[in-house]
């Protein structure tokens, strides 16, 4: 394939904070997606997600994608509310500068912010959702979520996120990780139609690696927020990070194999 190229540009959000975007692509004037990456993706060559934009990009697409605040090179502390602003600003930018609305995919976390712009507005022109969160908690074990339910739990998990981070996602400290840990538990599900055709893919296994048991009920959830032109699919045998087995971690996130091509040539087709 033709060298990948990438710019840099950096959007300012709020004052003081640095909103890092990346855009891959082989040769300019392609169709442009912008992808929202999920927790613990950032927009860097080194992110789990890379692979994916590569093969988009063979595919004869340019790809702008952001590093969430304290990831990347970006700064700033994280919660959903600013995620789903940045990746709208990421949007409009990017609309502005082809004069067109882009085309969008986003991932686990970032299908949830996205569903949530396009519940509002026809930002894009159409929208592809890889294992969309309906629910930001939707995926945790019970036991987790029982946890974080009490404000004593999410201040002792906020330890642990502020010490590890979460892949390239950092946090400051226990207070940065706390408001990101409250944003997470106080949202609200996906619950507006979407306004623009939707591909929605939803894989049999959790971020934690479980299986998915109400996946048909999942399945039934997303159609009734879908518009004409859309379509929902279940991949049960795929993890959460669309990989054969069972990672963890997103490391192998979209990893070349035949149902991989053939699941990339149906969102191009998709697309077009």
């Amino acid at each position: 394939m033709d060298k990948i190229h990438q710019e840099e540009s950096i959007l300012h959000p709020e004052e003081n904070v640095d909103l890092e975007t990346r855009l891959y692509y082989s040769y300019k004037d392609t169709p442009v997606v912008v992808f929202a990456v999920g927790l613990g993706g950032s927009g860097q060559q080194d992110s789990s997600t890379y692979n994916l934009i590569t093969q988009l990009v063979e595919r004869e697409y340019s790809v702008r994608t952001f590093s969430p605040r304290n990831s990347g090179c970006s700064t700033g502390y994280l919660t959903l509310d600013n995620y789903v602003s940045d990746l709208g600003l990421v949007i409009e930018d990017t609309s502005q500068k082809t004069g067109e609305r882009p085309f969008a995919i986003g991932h686990s976390f970032g299908g949830y912010s996205l569903a949530k712009i396009l519940g509002r507005e026809d930002a894009v022109e159409k929208a592809v959702l890889l294992a969309p969160l309906l629910d930001i908690k939707e995926q945790n074990p019970r036991f987790i979520n029982e946890f974080l339910k009490v404000k004593g739990g999410r201040r002792l998990a906020s330890y642990l996120l502020s010490a590890l981070g979460l892949d390239a996602q950092r946090f400051s400290n226990s207070e940065d990780a706390l408001s990101f840990l409250d944003s997470l538990y106080l949202s609200e599900p996906c619950t507006s139609k979407l306004q623009v055709p939707a591909y929605v893919l939803l894989s049999g296994r959790t971020n934690f690696g479980l299986g998915i048991r109400n996946l048909k009920q999942l399945k039934g959830c997303w159609e009734k927020l879908m518009t004409d032109g859309s379509v929902v699919e279940v991949h049960p045998r795929l993890s959460h990070y669309f990989a054969e087995g069972n990672p963890l971690i997103g490391r192998r996130f979209f990893e070349r194999s035949e149902h991989t091509k053939k699941t990339l040539d149906n969102i191009s087709t998709f697309l077009s």
